[in-house]
């Protein structure tokens, strides 16, 4: 649009002008069209639709002076100006002055283009980089009855920092007075800056009122502080600060930290663990270590710390993806070329459902974690292969058994194809050796070591045919493992003991089986979209004896139509006539309107050993849940959603959440309710719920109000 102004401006100047006149001070050059020109002296009369541009304004008026000598404008009847390609003033009378940098408007209507933003003001002056304005209104609404505008009797506004200032403003809405304060400044500016940041202001009914106010400190373009201090009025206060660095283009730093303390009384009665929560957080990113520029490498460096999971409750700002039940921390770098790869590995587990040192020691660590692969390579015969994965692992702690674990896998394979392209046929030969040293180890478990080999036999083919109106794509793929077991000592979960202590340090034998499987697809023969898309696998597991049954079937089933699919993946126990895992989801997205259901069914294996024949899958306890997400647009601006997660087994809903959002041009609205469990840190392991309700309400681009209302209960 802008463009398009100028490109209107100039064509009218030159369409209407028959004389001009050419301005050069201090190297900047003003060009002058109009009906009329005159020149007396060092002043120059432009009259009858005149236009003065430059490299830096575009001016159009009625009349023009323009005074040679001091180097000013005066501008008179219907003055338009647009500085910079940003900034548009409409007024009646303006004096500008280009030597001392001094504007004047009466009476003056500004718009600043790169945010919207405008003002209606009675008169203004302009000296160097402050604009005053007198009785005034903003808004960055449509100019006839705004939806909204702040009236304010003075005010001022800094051209280089982009901050306005108001005194006795007044919020309209819908020109009816909502809000009235004796000062409101902010900034007109996105970018980064210092200063204050927009506050989170919320109610709890166990909480209290809740107000955060975080402060932005930004002295260089690659580093920035933020620090956020919080009061809970009724549970307590806390403290958040942040440090952020780009040191270089390929590596960035993170460091965070806080405490939170609760009030006596909120203490006691919640029957917390601790009444300080603190924690802190250090992300350490790099790119370009060692590499060149025939390799990559990257390091990656996240620490955490934290003495319970209401340091995470109680963060102001919550950003964080941790796993609130074991927060991880790491440091890892790895090494690729074209043919290796390697990396290295540390991590360390802070488990919060966990309180005392005792039960803190039984958390398994990995430090370190080696991992090097080699790519699959020719050997001396062309169709043969090779690759090799060598695999460390330190997995160690302070309570309970330990061990270091050595793995290397290498295998080589052999393919190639048969009647005319249509079969392939490989063969492979795989080697594996497990090696485990036992450490804390009061019991004698004799350390372990297993080597195998396997030798896979396998024939694939991959069939395609177009049909009138779709395409039918069909991959078979059949496999026959036969294993043998070259070393087996010591004591190997799974496989020559099978006690609880070692299931932490499994050990998989892999049995005789055959394997089918099958993917097809059909596509829409005219866009190739994809229609139906189908994946069966089925084994059969022979015993020592060479007696056989059937592993679990897995099937999955997927349909796509216009407006999304319908999925189904179950796995079926042959042994048990159960299914003992499903998932079904289906969407449906058309125009403004979005849904999406997923179910979820499992049956849980967590407490039976791997290795155990005593129980049926019929027996074990059901986990069922099902996600409804529903969404719809409307009239444009207008959009609300539905969520849930419901489970089945215990008819409990874990997370409900309605939304009602409006989004307009100038002003937008959010509200949110949401109602789900809680985790906390307590001595007695009482669930707490929350009903939350959420509220924004922003006046673009210059307010944004956050309210939110929380109402929790302890679970009984």
């Amino acid at each position: 649009m802008l463009k398009k102004l100028y490109l209107f401006l100039a064509l009218w100047g030159i369409l209407f002008s028959s004389v001009n006149a050419e301005i050069i001070k201090d190297g900047d050059k003003l060009q002058l069209l109009a009906t009329i020109i005159e020149t007396k002296d060092n002043i120059i009369t432009a009259s009858g639709d005149a236009l003065l541009h430059s490299p830096q304004y575009y001016i159009t008026a009625q009349k023009i002076i323009y005074d040679k000598e001091n180097f000013t404008v005066e501008l008179f009847d219907n003055v338009n100006i647009i500085k910079d390609g940003k900034m548009i003033t409409f007024s009646d009378y303006a004096f500008l002055d280009f030597s001392k940098d001094i504007d004047k408007f009466t009476p003056i209507f500004l718009m600043d283009n790169t945010n919207n933003i405008w003002i209606n003001s009675t008169q203004s002056n302009k000296s160097s980089d402050l604009i005053k304005f007198e009785t005034s209104t903003l808004s960055s609404c449509d100019c006839y009855d705004p939806a909204w505008s702040i009236g304010f009797s003075s005010g001022d506004y800094n051209t280089t920092e982009q901050w306005l200032n108001t005194y006795n403003a007044t919020l309209f809405i819908n020109q009816i007075p909502i809000l009235y304060t004796p000062y409101f400044g902010f900034s007109t500016d996105e970018t980064r800056r210092s200063g204050l940041l927009k506050p989170t202001i919320g109610y709890s009914n166990i909480e209290g009122f809740l107000y955060a106010q975080p402060i932005f400190y930004a002295p260089k373009l690659n580093w920035d502080i933020e620090y956020i201090p919080q009061v809970r009025t009724t549970r307590g206060y806390g403290h958040q600060i942040g440090y952020r660095l780009k040191d270089s283009d390929v590596s960035s730093l993170e460091f965070n930290t806080g405490l939170f303390k609760e009030n006596n009384k909120y203490f006691r009665e919640s029957s917390l663990i601790n009444q300080k929560h603190y924690g802190w957080d250090f992300i350490y990113e790099r790119g370009e270590v060692l590499s060149n520029d025939n390799t990559q490498d990257g390091l990656l460096v996240s620490l955490h710390g934290l003495n319970d999971i209401d340091y995470i409750n109680t963060q102001a700002q919550n950003n964080s993806t941790l796993d609130k039940k074991l927060v991880e921390s790491k440091i890892k770098y790895f090494y690729n070329t074209d043919d290796i790869y390697a990396d290295i590995d540390f991590k360390y587990y802070k488990d919060t459902s966990k309180t005392t040192d005792e039960e803190h020691g039984t958390t398994m660590h990995e430090l370190p974690k080696i991992h090097l692969h080699k790519y699959s390579t020719q050997t001396f015969i062309d169709e043969i292969l090779y690759s090799a994965d060598i695999r460390y692992s330190n997995k160690t702690r302070t309570k309970g058994l330990k061990a270091n674990t050595t793995d290397i896998f290498i295998p080589f394979t052999y393919s190639l194809k048969l009647l005319d392209d249509y079969l392939n046929f490989s063969f492979s030969e795989q080697f594996t050796l497990i090696d485990i040293k036992y450490g804390n180890n009061p019991n004698g478990y004799a350390d372990g070591k297993f080597i195998e080999n396997k030798h896979i036999l396998t024939l694939s083919t991959d069939l395609l045919k177009a049909y009138k109106d779709y395409i039918h794509t069909v991959n078979f793929k059949t496999s026959l493992t036969i294993p043998n077991i070259i070393k087996q000592d010591g004591d190997l979960y799974s496989v020559t003991n099978s006690t609880a202590d070692l299931d932490v340090f499994p050990v998989t034998k892999t049995k005789k089986n055959i394997g089918f499987s099958l993917n097809q697809s059909i596509y829409d023969k005219e866009n190739v979209s994809k229609i139906i898309n189908h994946k069966i696998n089925q084994s059969i597991i022979y015993n020592d004896d060479e007696t056989h049954k059937l592993s679990d079937l897995e099937n999955e089933l997927i349909l796509y139509y216009k407006y999304g699919q319908l999925s189904n993946r179950i796995l079926y126990n042959h042994q048990d006539k159960v299914i003992i895992n499903s998932s079904t989801s289906a969407s449906f997205n058309k125009d403004d309107f979005t849904s999406n259901i997923y179910y979820s069914y499992s049956k849980d294996t967590s407490l039976v050993s791997s290795n155990s024949e005593s129980y049926t899958y019929r027996d074990l306890p059901d986990a069922e849940s099902v996600t409804l997400q529903l969404g719809y647009k409307f009239n444009k601006y207008y959009q609300i959603a539905y969520k849930e997660e419901y489970d089945l087994v215990t008819e409990i809903s874990k997370l409900k959440e309605y939304t009602f959002g409006i989004d307009k041009k100038c002003w937008a609205l959010n509200l949110k309710l949401a109602d789900n469990l809680v985790a906390s840190a307590t001595t007695n392991d009482k669930a707490i719920r929350q009903n939350v309700i959420y509220i924004e309400f922003t006046l673009k681009p210059i307010i944004t109000i956050n309210q939110t209302y929380i109402q929790k209960k302890r679970e009984k």
